[in-house]
């Protein structure tokens, strides 16, 4: 019998691409004009960022794990800090001529 292993845990995005970072043991990836972050060893999304207001186009982590930057079409980059297990809203990077 043939054995299935999940390869690609996506969210509906209407063909639009995907960015993706993983740091450690926690996935970050572009859903629209969300962030997830997606625990693989937990086979979860633990937490959704909020804050962009168009498409996002580019994630990255930084500092070890400890910041997430986010990049969207709205012209805007934004950083975001782990506290504890929990993310929270930092600088909002704007001021950008096209989408970042």
């Amino acid at each position: 019998m043939a054995t299935v292993q999940p390869e690609l845990i996506a969210v509906g995005s209407n063909r639009t691409a995907h960015a993706l970072d993983c740091s450690g043991a926690e996935a970050a990836y572009a859903a629209g004009t969300l962030v997830a972050l997606f625990r693989p060893h937990e086979a979860r999304v633990h937490a959704v960022l909020r804050g962009h207001t168009a498409r996002v186009n580019s994630v990255r982590f930084a500092q070890q794990g400890r910041l997430l930057v986010s990049g969207a079409a709205d012209g805007t980059a934004r950083v975001w800090a782990r506290d504890g297990d929990a993310w929270r809203a930092g600088a909002v990077l704007g001021g950008h001529g096209a989408p970042v």
